[in-house]
């Protein structure tokens, strides 16, 4: 007598995992110097087995796997994930000295036990050069004159201002306005961020006294990332 043994069709799994990027979302915009943030959840119906993680320039169509010294940034990591879910949190600091403005993507590959991988799932996003906007900042930039307070000179006679200006973070500009006590304004002018290009700057500046005879106030003011703002007025004395 024979017996058959009924025969069983192994499960094979050809379902690869799902990966969701919750951040950064699509077309977000960051300064440099702030924090990139990255959450993902990754997803599969048996088990997962590897995360890989890329962060680079996007300017360019390019090879994934090109060295880090073909981009202006490039960050990578490589994990070992478990389990049919995984959520995943990550702050990468984004450097300050990138261009003025370029084009980022974020890209991501997780792969299971059996081999299955999700291909390369993208987020694009843009670094701005600029003052960090999201770490906390309630201190506003001192000013510390290095000329004197009170100038007294001849009508469009050249007047000197030395001044150090620094912040704790980032100074986002510095105005001079020089007005009359009916607020004419006689000379004005205003360094922007890249003009400064730091936490600090030594204001050199050299300015024609007005043609008027009068008091005139000269104020420096100095204002940071998160809109914080100091000034310092020079009396101005025309005879």
């Amino acid at each position: 007598m024979v017996f058959l043994g009924a025969c069983e069709e192994s499960s094979v799994d050809s379902s690869a995992p799902l990966v969701q990027i919750n951040a950064p979302f699509d077309g977000a915009e960051y300064r440099s110097g702030e924090i990139l943030p990255v959450e993902l959840i990754l997803t599969d119906n048996v088990d997962l087995s590897t995360l890989v993680l890329k962060v680079h320039d996007n300017e360019r169509a390019h090879d994934e796997n090109l060295p880090s010294n073909f981009f202006h940034w490039d960050t990578m990591l490589n994990l070992n994930v478990f389990g049919v879910e995984t959520r995943l949190q990550f702050d990468f600091p984004i450097p300050e000295d990138l261009p003025v403005e370029t084009n980022f993507h974020l890209i991501v590959d997780c792969g299971d036990k059996s081999g299955n991988f999700s291909g390369w799932q993208e987020r694009n996003f843009t670094i701005r050069r600029g003052c960090p906007r999201n770490i906390p900042d309630n201190a506003a930039p001192t000013i510390d004159l290095q000329s004197n307070a009170s100038v007294a000179t001849f009508t469009n006679t050249p007047i000197i201002v030395l001044a150090d200006v620094e912040d704790d973070l980032c100074l986002k500009s510095l105005d001079l306005q020089l007005v009359s006590p009916s607020d004419s304004v006689w000379y004005e002018k205003t360094y922007s961020y890249n003009d400064i290009n730091g936490p600090s700057f030594q204001l050199q500046e050299s300015l024609n006294a007005p043609s008027v005879k009068d008091n005139y106030i000269l104020n420096i003011k100095a204002t940071d990332g998160l809109d914080n703002v100091s000034s310092v007025d020079v009396a101005v004395q025309v005879l």
